[in-house]
């Protein structure tokens, strides 16, 4: 009999828009997941694990990756999918994300990092990611001030050219104008 699976906990003070739905650009990239290379994947910066939860639900075995203990520790556990069966399994890594991204090189098939400042992240990620692995990121919005936290325009796309193939990019410039700050959407796949 599979253990009990452990009730999920949000936070009430968390913001609103996390209603633990997957955001849209990730449910549209895996529409073109093809040979993962691993089962293992990572969801960094997870928060209370939105993707992650997803990407268990379809049998991956998931690295939480965030400095919140309580919102990682609250996901960690078995997942089921829609017929009721364990699937996969979210495991917490607690870590501070500017010292670096605490797993072993070449071991994750995907890895998803959603709404954070991923500046100088990107050589960690390709890093971490076995030949054949995919990649999904996306910024956040730029909205209020955090567009002082965004990439310039190229500085990403740059930093995948050389060890991923490009699947789907998009930049949007976000204001002030003469910031040149843009949000990022990006889905590729490490050579």
């Amino acid at each position: 009999m599979p253990a009990p699976l452990r009730p999920l906990h949000y936070d009430m003070t968390a913001p609103k828009s996390l209603d633990g739905s997957p955001s849209p650009f990730v449910l549209n990239c895996f529409n073109s997941v093809r040979n993962v290379p691993s089962n293992l994947a990572a969801d960094v910066a997870c928060g209370y694990g939105r993707h992650a939860i997803f990407l268990a639900s379809l049998g991956y075995n998931v690295a939480c990756i965030d400095r919140d203990e309580d919102a990682i520790l609250a996901i960690s556990g078995s997942t089921r999918n829609a017929n009721g069966e364990v699937s996969g399994h979210t495991f917490a890594v607690r870590a501070d994300l500017s010292l670096g991204v605490p797993l072993k090189t070449a071991c994750l098939g995907l890895l998803i990092a959603v709404h954070y400042p991923m500046l100088d992240l990107v050589p960690n990620f390709e890093a971490l990611l076995m030949p054949g692995g995919y990649i999904i990121l996306e910024t956040f919005g730029g909205q209020g001030g955090n567009w002082r936290q965004l990439p310039k325009a190229g500085y990403i796309r740059t930093q995948l050219q050389f060890g991923f193939e490009l699947i789907r990019y998009a930049e949007r410039r976000v204001r002030p104008a003469g910031a040149n700050a843009v949000s990022v959407r990006g889905f590729a796949r490490r050579q």
